[in-house]
């Protein structure tokens, strides 16, 4: 839920993920539980993450797309996000509700200025909290940020579709984009396989791939993608591309496959959807200054 305190600053919880060590900030929150309402959930979610009247939530929601990682899982779907509203400000959290793993893994908190939300140290999740304010709240200075950015991103959308129209389809292999869209969205099943990735080999052959999800880890469809290829002899990728399920189409390589794709294929390149439209980028490109394997051993 977003906490707003007298002066209007949001409150933000700062995680360490236990999977990788990487941080973020995000709103209090968290799941429902049998039989419980939303609002149930973020009054009661409240209380055990910071302490807080749970009272102060109100019952209007707005549903928010998510899609992020944590402890090596992702997590996508939609949440309702609630509004709470204090008299005071930058009233005092209590941790004793937190879980003995939320213990550790929580590193601060900060009421933070709605003008301050796009200059974190650490990610901020989700992107869309603004949005979701504007919404919850449209009487705040903020509703009018939010118009103007809307109109900013439906201007790069439209500019982005007209781009991707005139591509040079000898730079993006728009056949790998249909392989692993046509893939994802025959084969996606619940949280187990949400990506999938396709390839094409030096000597002309494409492969495709979906992630494999478990608690313990799991590969990306790009490593999945890598030993199908050499499964079938394709010891040499030259373009690669991933697409998510429930529309979310191409999406960027993680970190972890980015370095994996540039020790096995130091020249592949990696099909991403940018503000221009679709475009194949060297993977070197997307590790400016990187460690490479090669260079160790």
């Amino acid at each position: 839920m977003i906490c707003l305190d007298a002066a209007q600053r949001i409150l933000l919880l700062n995680w360490r993920d236990p999977y990788d060590g990487s941080r973020l900030w995000e709103p209090p929150g968290g799941g429902i539980e049998k039989n419980e309402t939303p609002w149930a959930a973020a009054r009661r979610e409240l209380v055990e993450e910071t302490g807080l009247d749970g009272d102060a939530v109100g019952e209007r929601s707005v549903p928010v797309a998510r899609d992020s990682r944590w402890n090596g899982r992702r997590y996508v779907g939609t949440e309702r996000f609630f509004l709470a509203r204090f008299p005071s400000e930058r009233p005092a959290l209590g941790r004793d509700g937190l879980m003995p793993d939320e213990q550790v893994n929580i590193l601060g908190h900060a009421w933070v200025p709605w003008t301050e939300l796009g200059s974190l140290p650490d990610p901020l999740q989700p992107p869309q909290l603004p949005s979701a304010l504007a919404q919850l709240a449209p009487e705040g200075p903020w509703a009018s940020a939010d118009a103007r950015s809307s109109t900013r991103r439906r201007a790069r959308t439209q500019e982005r579709a007209r781009t991707t129209m005139s591509n040079d389809t000898d730079r993006v292999d728009h056949e790998l984009v249909r392989a692993a869209t046509e893939v994802v969205r025959a084969h996606h099943l619940g949280e187990n396989h949400t990506v999938a990735a396709a390839g094409r080999a030096a000597d002309g052959r494409f492969f495709t791939a979906l992630n494999v999800y478990h608690f313990t880890g799991g590969p990306c469809a790009e490593l999945v993608l890598i030993g199908t290829a050499a499964a079938q002899g394709a010891h040499e990728l030259k373009s690669v591309v991933a697409v998510g399920d429930t529309g979310r189409d191409v999406i960027p390589p993680c970190g972890r496959c980015r370095q994996t794709l540039l020790d096995y294929f130091p020249t592949v390149g990696v099909i991403l959807d940018t503000a221009e439209g679709l475009r194949t980028v060297p993977v070197a490109d997307l590790l400016p200054h990187s460690y490479r394997h090669a260079d160790h051993c």
